[in-house]
């Protein structure tokens, strides 16, 4: 900008002189006034913990004295499992759905925002057209159920239905509803393409998307519903879509009526050893979508407010994540540029911190697997000061 290029030193007559101070004053105001109002917004803080969904009551009232009291989170986020919780059509599992629901009770008595994703394909609504031609030669078995195959057409009603219930159940403890997990990932949803559907998954996600919204929304009509869901990265094959695609045919197809906001998770990957700091691009930026280009995907996304729903920094070599990790120091200070980074940008509303506690082999988590606390977990609680 020219306010902050050097004068020179030419000479100025006195009037002209009293006449620039006074507009570089008035400048200068203007200027230190725009940062206080960007300095206004602040992401919501988030943690994805589904530790204390099936725990005892008194591990469970620990964790969620941990994370509201101790972590002061906001947000918490746990995952329903459609294959579990309803098994056969119309037949739900309701000891495992009454166990969530008295889970989000304790959690929203003690004053938490709660957010449930919803994933996995049960067998019966399963896409048997699908299940010749496994992933990785080898690794699964033709012929046989996995939850990733996509859901079947004749189905969606079904989901539709399920869905309605879930948000029956929950209401009025849910304030969020996300529509599956990283579609753009085989693991969630394959095959991503095929030789006679190029946008298969984005496609199938669309089917997905517009029924689930219309079902928690016949229930909840105040529930915020979020689409996308989408995982940093992909090589647009069979296996991974990048978030870029994914997100534009989304746009193109006509879903973005089927949501009330857009959900992503901008994780820092690539073959980077340790991994890169928040703000940095992306190595392959074409292929990803990181926090230091979210910005990429918020043009792609036009006037969808984002939620950030799955971010960290791993203490431990992670394979998914190419063996990259970071100190625990780094970890602490990561968080906090990562959520100052954030803020920046008006139409985040959420970021969301992946995991509370180490396990399952991934060592994201603000507490060791021994439960004591990392410096993250200090640094968590104090960024409402930030």
């Amino acid at each position: 900008m020219a306010l902050y290029r050097p004068m020179g030193r030419r000479r100025v007559a006195t009037g002209a002189a009293t006449c620039v101070l006074a507009v570089l004053l008035l400048l200068m105001a203007a200027a230190t006034a725009l940062p206080a109002g960007a300095a206004a917004h602040r992401v919501q803080r988030g943690i994805i913990d589904d530790t204390w969904v099936m725990a005892a009551p008194d591990q469970r009232a620990a964790i969620v004295k941990d994370l509201s009291h101790g972590l002061h989170c906001q947000v918490v986020r746990v995952t329903i499992s459609w294959a579990r919780a309803e098994p056969q059509p119309g037949q739900y599992d309701e000891a495992y759905l009454g166990a969530v629901r008295d889970s989000l009770a304790a959690a929203h008595g003690a004053g938490l925002q709660l957010m449930v994703t919803v994933y996995q394909t049960p067998e019966w609504a399963s896409d048997r057209a699908f299940w010749h031609d496994p992933p990785f030669e080898g690794l699964y078995s033709p012929g046989v159920y996995y939850p990733f195959y996509p859901v079947a057409k004749a189905a969606l009603d079904d989901w539709q239905r399920f869905s309605r219930h879930v948000a029956l159940i929950f209401h009025p403890l849910v304030r969020y509803y996300e529509c599956w997990n990283e579609p753009n990932l085989w693991a969630y949803l394959y095959p991503q393409r095929t030789a006679n559907e190029p946008y298969l998954a984005v496609t199938r996600y669309g089917w997905l998307l517009k029924h689930f919204y219309r079902g928690v929304k016949a229930a909840d009509s105040r529930a915020i519903v979020l689409g996308g869901t989408t995982a940093p990265i992909g090589s647009n094959d069979r296996y991974r879509t990048s978030p870029q695609r994914f997100a534009r045919n989304l746009v193109r197809l006509g879903n973005m009526r089927y949501m009330d906001g857009y959900s992503h998770h901008p994780y820092p990957v690539g073959p980077s050893k340790p991994m890169p700091p928040p703000e940095a691009r992306p190595r392959f930026s074409a292929y990803t979508i990181s926090l230091g280009n979210i910005a990429t995907l918020l043009r792609i996304v036009p006037k969808k407010p984002m939620y950030l729903t799955e971010y960290g920094y791993t203490t431990r070599p992670v394979p998914e994540f190419g063996g990259a990790q970071v100190s625990e120091a780094t970890q602490a200070a990561y968080m906090k540029r990562a959520f100052r980074y954030a803020d920046r940008f008006s139409r985040i509303k959420l970021l969301m911190w992946f995991q509370r506690i180490d396990g399952s082999g991934c060592y994201f988590g603000l507490r060791r697997p021994d439960g004591t606390r990392k410096p993250s977990w200090y640094a968590f609680a104090r960024l409402r000061n930030r």
